[in-house]
């Protein structure tokens, strides 16, 4: 991941763990706290980053950057799955794909 998307990366991350630990959210019954415990860089537009909560428990978030912003939510298994399929989906796509560059 290049340094600026890394650095622009972290601050969103930030940003994220301060708008998540607001005592008044919706869907923050008991007040949790959030804070970034890790960024794990995946590709160039890709990074999980896993929150620790005041609870104790932890929240993975899926960010991904596109058009120059990142954007992120919380994955459940269904959304898991969901990709793992979408990836054989997706490579069935690009091996059509490469033979039409030598088509006439």
């Amino acid at each position: 991941m290049r340094k600026t998307l890394a650095i622009s990366l972290r601050k969103k991350a930030s940003e994220v763990a301060h708008i998540f630990s607001d005592p008044n959210r919706e869907f923050n019954p008991s007040g949790e706290t959030f804070e970034v415990e890790r960024i794990d860089a995946l590709s160039e537009s890709v990074a999980g980053i896993t929150f620790l909560k005041s609870s104790g428990k932890r929240a993975l978030a899926c960010f991904y950057f596109v058009k120059n912003d990142w954007r992120y939510f919380f994955p459940s298994d269904s959304h898991i799955l969901g990709m793992e399929a979408f990836a054989e989906l997706k490579k069935r796509i690009e091996i059509s794909n490469f033979e039409e560059n030598f088509k006439e």
